[in-house]
């Protein structure tokens, strides 16, 4: 604003006011305001001529309504006035009644629109002069007319003299009337802003000027950098001030409709403004706002005079509204100027101008991007060529004849070219703005509706689709009237009933009903033409054509106030099989229900967070929980505590792949606190869109069958133990008996050929290797014991004889410590009772045990082996009075290699076994051994066995047959000793002397023991390897082969043997296999595998000698000595 000055005389008036002063309502809200600007903005007011268009909406709304009054009203700051009144009776016209007393200013608060159903009832109206006199109005019902912004100018409504009610779908009718009415005001808005627009600034200026004339103001202003200020009449230089020289101003100017400032009278906090008002020597100020449409504040306006006697009065500001309007009205058109030609520059659709001769004078962007032509490309031609030759003459005669109707449209589809050669439709708009000043042309709004045409073909092959699916269906479609009468059936009617479409066509549907269902049909039926649009499922029974009965389930919609169908449409379908089918799934059910109900496994459900949802009875019966108890809590409470954590993530992890089944073994506890192993199978349920729901399957209890398998594993372990222990085992009787066959045999030449101390210094060797090959042949014994792959052959034994036999051998140890060693035995008849059935070597290799060590751990005193017997067992007692056993050693003394002395502190020697091994033998036959031993003074062993049944012929028999058995014995010792010196002794030259030899032996010690002791009788040939040997039996000829079973790596005895026998000319030479290999069943398998004899090792001269001469003897090559 710029400073003036005036000389009027002055009003001592407050500074400003919120509302125009005198003419304008105190108190008015800042919002009024704007809804009074709005007014004024579409020059609505009193005085304003008639307007037919309102005229017509005043006589649409009381016919439509069938109300004898109708208006359309507004209000504005004095009160409210009619601008069209329709009164069909010849009713006067009511006066304008006051602002707070009048329907339209109460209406236009309410937002929504307002009724009132009797007038005389609200206190509000009841003593308004239109209601207690003429027209006597009694109802009311009122819509507002709501600008774009939101202003609410006034209303149309309909009025009667009877009290009444109006329905929602009236009053939302009414609402549509109201928008139409706003309609027609901005049709007149914008029409008057295109006829009336504003030039040019200077237009604005001159405005001012007659403003400042008219008020006789020294000055008149405006917004500084909105438009000019007006100049001073003297010519003086104008100023500016700014919202940092007022800023008092300025917040009175936002929040005020009109701002009157006297400088003498400015409150405190407007000192600097007073300092600068006077300063310019202006005395008084008179402005008003310049708003927008939309509410913000653009400037301001107004006058000033340096004379403080000035008053302003109401023309002045009504002058100052006119010409704010009239700014705010230039600037909505500069800015709605811009948002248009944005919004056309950046629309979707093309839009075109024509010149009156068809020329394109204008297409925005969008017309490249639709038909692919940059605009410059087309402006000023002819656009009518491009169109579809097909289309055009029909394009451009709607363009001629649209250029006789200025103000016309006309809407046309057509093609047009792309620039790729290819066809477009479009859809045109045009309209003939030749006559507008600013157009002066056709402007054409075009839209692409290719996708368009092509989705209507589509749909008409999709209809013609759909026809042939109606036709064709196997649902029955029928479409009833709206009593139930059949209009029409499609062919799947002679399908599914027998009968012809037409056979029920014009009666009511339900005759062919089952009775049995056809007042329940019919009930649904009439309960459902209550409700257009709804939509119900029926099924019942109809009767076929062949007189059965066929189920049916029709979906039935109702379409009665559908304008093409007018009734109810029907799709209906055969489901005779599906209710067969939920009959036998019923069945299913029960029979389901039954397996859950008896089945031995639990059978369960869970919702997604494991909460029990379904529970067998077999729940209880396991765990002993209640089912109604247990269902609802989570499967984790019944787990062991320990289990709980874990199968919680396993939970959890497994929700993640749905897909896979679970199949685990869990520990639950049962109610009395049990624990059992349950196996959980079972899979998750997912809903339609993967989401799990739950799970389902069954608990079985393997606490017995986990201990089973278990007890089953444990005992293969223990099997794989033992196999790889006899493995080891064999092994090392392999390694330990080759060397010792070495070592014994060397001592068994050194004792013969040696004198003196070497005789005896190789007979403590031999004893070594004995006491050596004793616990080697113990520990196989064992390992055989314990693999269950020794065999006891078992039979009657005299055990009494047995004893004094065993006796009898040990008695030169016993001798060796000054020991008595007695056999307390049954004799005559009770000694032929003492019979058991048992193994003579099992028997044999108890009794040596057990007597050896009474023998070894008694030092003084005695050994005293007893035999009794009863009506059931026969009892063999091994007592000694030796150091005893300690009580802590009892429980350990038939463990494996346990010895009660151990380390430096051992005082005998053994390797443990011997009593570990008695007591496998008298297991596997059927009897028990026990022992009663005091610490420092002796031991007693007590072996029983089954007696074994026999007659007294029998007995005489056997006791003969031992008798007979134990000469033959001794004779047979007696001999085999002969022989054996025989043996030893120098060879026989007639019998032996041309025996040639083969020895292959890749050991080289226990080569050259075989060697040495075999080179005193026969001719020997010694090789190390299978190659070696197969080189010597081809250059000469042997009378036997003695080969070592295990030749090195990659190299076999018994292969060997086949090769060197595939010569035909030794298939039949005998063949000794000399091994470490002695478990029992090797000398079997050797023999079967061609070997003609077997010495293991370690061996002595004497059974190498037998062995090879018993081979020669049986091949015949010598004869047996």
């Amino acid at each position: 604003m710029s400073e003036h000055a005036s000389s009027s005389p002055r009003s001592r008036r407050s500074l400003s006011s919120p509302g125009s002063a005198d003419a304008r309502r105190p108190g008015a809200s800042r919002g009024e305001a704007e809804r009074l600007r709005a007014l004024r903005r579409y020059d609505v007011h009193a005085s304003a001529p008639p307007e037919e268009a309102f005229d017509r909406l005043a006589r649409l709304a009381a016919r439509a309504f069938d109300a004898p009054l109708a208006m359309i009203s507004f209000v504005d700051d004095e009160g409210q006035w009619a601008r069209s009144f329709h009164n069909p009776d010849g009713r006067r016209k009511p006066a304008a009644p006051e602002r707070e007393q009048s329907f339209c200013h109460y209406a236009i608060q309410s937002g929504g629109g307002m009724v009132i159903e009797d007038a005389q009832q609200d206190a509000r109206f009841s003593e308004a002069p239109f209601v207690t006199g003429p027209p006597h109005v009694r109802f009311y019902a009122g819509a507002p007319l709501t600008t774009p912004e939101g202003h609410r100018l006034g209303t149309i409504c309909v009025l009667d003299v009877q009290p009444r009610t109006m329905s929602a779908d009236d009053r939302a009718h009414l609402k549509d009337l109201a928008a139409t009415a706003m309609d027609v005001l901005e049709k007149h808005r914008h029409h008057r802003q295109a006829q009336q627009p504003l030039q040019n600034r200077t237009h604005l200026e001159e405005t001012i000027a007659r403003q400042q004339e008219y008020t006789d103001s020294v000055r008149a202003w405006t917004a500084p950098g909105v438009t000019p200020t007006h100049a001073e009449k003297s010519g003086e230089e104008r100023r500016r001030l700014s919202r940092d020289d007022f800023p008092y101003w300025f917040e009175q100017i936002q929040t005020s409709d009109v701002v009157r400032l006297f400088a003498s009278e400015l409150p405190e906090e407007a000192r600097a403004e007073r300092r600068r008002l006077e300063r310019y020597g202006i005395e008084t100020i008179l402005d008003v706002p310049i708003r927008l449409s939309d509410g913000t504040l653009y400037g301001h306006i107004g006058f000033d005079d340096s004379n403080s006697d000035r008053t302003w009065n109401a023309d002045d500001e009504h002058l100052l509204h006119v010409a704010a309007d009239l700014l705010a009205g230039y600037f909505d058109r500069q800015q709605e100027g811009e948002r248009f030609r944005t919004l056309v520059e950046r629309a979707s659709g093309i839009i075109s101008i024509l010149d009156p001769d068809g020329t394109l004078r204008y297409r925005n962007p969008a017309g490249e991007r639709i038909l692919g032509y940059d605009r410059d490309e087309v402006i000023g031609e002819d656009p009518f060529e491009r169109v579809h030759p097909d289309d055009r003459d029909r394009v451009r005669s709607a363009f001629e004849t649209l250029l006789d109707e200025p103000g016309g449209t006309t809407l046309r589809q057509f093609r047009i070219r792309h620039a790729d050669g290819s066809w477009v439709h479009l859809e045109t708009m045009a309209r003939n703005l030749t006559e507008h000043p600013a157009v002066q042309g056709v402007v054409l709004n075009s839209r692409d509706v290719t996708e368009r045409k092509r989705a209507e073909a589509e749909l008409r092959e999709s209809e013609r689709r759909h026809r042939t699916l109606v036709e064709r269906a196997s649902d029955i479609m029928t479409i009833l009237d709206p009593d139930g009468t059949v209009r029409y059936q499609s062919p799947s009617f002679r399908e599914v009933l027998g009968c012809a479409p037409d056979e029920l066509k014009g009666r009511l549907v339900f005759e062919g009903m089952h009775p049995g269902d056809r007042e329940r049909v019919q009930a649904k039926f009439e309960d459902m033409r209550r409700h257009p649009g709804s939509i119900i499922t029926i099924q019942f029974r109809s009767r076929h054509a062949d007189g059965s009965w066929v189920h049916l389930e029709s979906l039935v919609r109702n379409l009665t106030q559908d304008p093409v169908i007018e009734g109810f449409v029907v799709n209906t379908r055969d489901v005779t099989e599906r209710e067969k089918a939920r009959e036998r799934l019923r069945q299913s059910e029960r029979k389901f229900r039954s397996v859950i109900e008896n089945a031995r496994d639990v059978i369960f459900q869970t919702d997604a967070e494991g909460r029990w949802t379904l529970l067998s009875p077999s729940w209880e019966d396991t765990l002993g929980y209640s089912v109604e108890e247990s269902l609802g809590e989570r499967f984790l409470k019944y787990l062991h505590p320990d289990d709980r954590d874990d199968e919680r993530d396993n939970f959890r992890r497994r929700l993640e792949d749905p897909d896979r089944s679970i199949n685990t073994d869990v520990r639950y506890v049962t109610q009395d606190g049990d624990v059992r192993w349950m196996r959980v199978t079972a899979r998750f349920t997912v809903d339609d869109d993967g989401a799990v729901t739950g799970t389902t399957g069954t608990l079985s209890d393997v606490t017995e069958s986990r201990r089973f398998e278990a007890e089953r594993q444990a005992r293969e372990r223990a099997e794989e133990l033992l196999k790889t222990k006899t493995a080891f085992l064999n092994n090392m009787s392999h390694e330990l008996r080759t060397p010792l066959a070495s070592i014994l045999g060397f001592a068994d030449v050194l004792a013969e050929e040696g004198e003196g101390v070497q005789e005896e210094f190789a007979e403590r060797i031999t004893a070594s290797g004995q006491r050596l090959q004793e616990t080697l042949e113990s520990v196989l014994r064992l390992a055989q014991l314990e693999g269950d792959s020794a065999d006891v052959e078992i039979q009657p034994v005299p055990v009494a004889a047995e004893v004094e036999e065993a006796v009898d051998l040990l008695q030169p140890l016993a001798a060796e410590k000054d020991l008595p060693l007695r056999v307390e035995a049954p004799e005559g008849e009770d000694a032929s009772r003492a019979r058991a059935a048992l193994d003579p070597q099992a028997l044999h290799r108890i009794l040596n045990n057990l007597i050896g060590n009474a023998i070894k751990f008694t030092d003084e005193g005695r050994v005293t082996v007893g035999v009794e017997t009863d009506a059931r067992t026969v009892r063999i007692r091994v007592a000694d009075t030796g150091i005893g056993i300690s009580e802590d050693f009892l429980p350990k003394l038939f463990d494996d290699f346990k010895q009660e002395s151990s380390g430096l502190e051992r005082t005998h020697e053994g390797s443990g076994l011997g009593l570990t091994i008695t007591r496998r033998l008298v297991e596997m036959m059927d009897g028990a051994i026990e022992v009663d031993s005091t610490h420092g003074e002796g031991s007693v062993f007590t072996v029983t066995f089954p007696r074994a049944a026999s007659s007294d012929a029998d007995t005489e028999t056997d006791a003969d047959t031992e008798e007979t058995e134990a000469d033959a014995r001794d004779e047979a010792d007696a001999e085999t000793g002969n022989e054996a010196e025989a043996s030893a002794a120098a060879p026989d030259d007639e019998s032996t002397a041309a025996a040639a030899l083969l020895v292959v032996e890749d050991n080289r010690n226990t080569r050259m023991l075989a060697e040495h002791v075999l080179s005193e009788r026969y001719d020997v040939a010694a090789v190390s390897n299978a190659e070696a040997a197969c080189a010597a039996a081809s250059e000469r000829s042997f009378d036997a082969f003695l080969i070592d079973i295990n030749l090195g790596p990659d190299q076999d005895g018994i292969e060997l043997l086949h090769r060197l026998r595939a010569d035909p000319a030794r298939a039949e030479v005998p063949a000794v296999a000399v091994t470490a290999h002695a478990m029992p069943g090797d000398e079997q398998q050797f023999r079967e595998a061609g070997f003609n004899g077997y010495v293991g090792k370690p061996f002595d001269r004497g059974d190498l000698l037998a062995a090879v001469e018993a081979a020669l003897a049986e091949s015949g090559k010598v004869e047996a000595g």
